[in-house]
């Protein structure tokens, strides 16, 4: 008989205070949920697990929207999108296709594939939705590294970039002129989409496993880079001089959870870290932990930050996914000294009413 016991790994602490956020239970939630995405306006999660079912809650009351099955198996790096305007899903799988989904009907709108590939590795749109870029490495055996970029209307491809490693991440500068791609050998790429040429080569050298995870802030001035050392961190670039301009250390993803995001400001970076949820001030490094553990961290274009926590069970002593929470904090009544205008404020209220 198996014996089971649920235990609660979430730890609130006592400098957010309890109206600063909500909890909710997410409906219906099947085992094995590896990787989350946020629509834009904050209103839907997307969680899909390994064998590419991806389910749709409403953020607000943790009810399940729908549920899209998928074809192709996601696996342990799949990767989940939605399109600037809420109204497209786009789930990358282990099987080198990219399928772009139809939110309103859940029917697949377009299949995506590369050639002559294994795992896609990332997928990103555009800031104007038209165009998606997905990344994969080359079968093993080749030395073929591809990004792909889609027409989303047509589903056509529009064209390829070739690199010399393994693609692990990419996002689109606000403008949409620039592609910046993170790779297995620790480089970030800075790529211009319209000529198709290679505009700048970031090193990093401080991380052993890669580029996990890369983020331009709202404004274009910041590019931020996240992966793991010793001591696990998100390195920070003028995007204009391509300086390092700061490092933000306990930055760590959870398996292939990586994501973290700007607050619409640029003043906060939002995501996981080693031994909990944290809040980044990108102008001085400070640091604040508001949750253990998150698996995924995501920022709605009004600032709300948002965060999913499981609970485990110990069936047959072994942990096994139990419960999901999403969890959503109020960027109003965070306790966090940020620079904005020239001066100290103390919440991203203040700064809110001051704009």
């Amino acid at each position: 008989m198996k014996m089971k016991k649920t235990l609660t790994l979430f730890i609130l602490f006592s400098f957010l205070s309890l109206n600063a956020f909500a909890q909710v239970q997410l409906e219906g939630t099947p085992e094995d949920l590896y990787t989350f995405a946020l629509s834009p306006d904050g209103e839907t999660l997307a969680g899909c697990n390994f064998d590419g079912t991806i389910h749709l809650w409403d953020t607000a009351t943790g009810t399940e929207k729908d549920v899209f099955i998928s074809e192709f198996r996601i696996g342990a790096s799949g990767v989940l999108t939605f399109s600037p305007d809420g109204t497209l899903l786009a789930s990358g799988s282990e099987q080198s296709r990219t399928t772009l989904w139809d939110v309103a009907t859940g029917k697949a709108k377009f299949v995506f594939e590369h050639v002559d590939a294994n795992t896609i590795s990332s997928i990103s749109f555009s800031p104007d939705g038209t165009t998606l870029a997905s990344c994969a490495a080359g079968r093993w055996g080749t030395r073929s590294t591809f990004v792909y970029l889609w027409d989303v209307e047509t589903g056509e491809k529009k064209s390829e970039i070739e690199l010399p490693d393994f693609p692990t991440c990419s996002t689109y500068s606000p403008d949409g002129t620039t592609l910046a791609i993170g790779t297995l050998g620790e480089d970030v790429y800075l790529w211009d989409i319209h000529e198709n040429i290679e505009i700048a080569r970031l090193s990093t050298r401080l991380f052993d496993f890669g580029v996990r995870y890369v983020e331009f802030s709202p404004d274009g001035t910041t590019l931020a880079a996240g992966g793991h050392r010793n001591r696990q961190l998100i390195t920070l670039w003028d995007v204009v001089t391509r300086e390092e301009t700061g490092h933000l250390f306990g930055y760590y993803g959870i398996g292939w959870i990586y994501a973290f995001a700007f607050s619409p400001d640029g003043m906060i970076l939002a995501g996981p870290g080693r031994d909990g949820f944290y809040l980044w001030n990108v102008s001085n490094e400070e640091r604040r932990k508001i949750c253990e553990p998150p698996m995924f961290a995501g920022v709605s274009s009004n600032g709300t930050i948002y965060a999913v926590e499981n609970q485990y069970a110990i069936i047959d002593e072994h942990w096994v996914p139990d419960v999901y929470f999403l969890w959503t904090i109020s960027p109003e009544n965070v306790p966090m000294e940020v620079a904005a205008h020239d001066k100290l404020t103390t919440s991203w209220g203040q700064i809110k009413q001051e704009q």
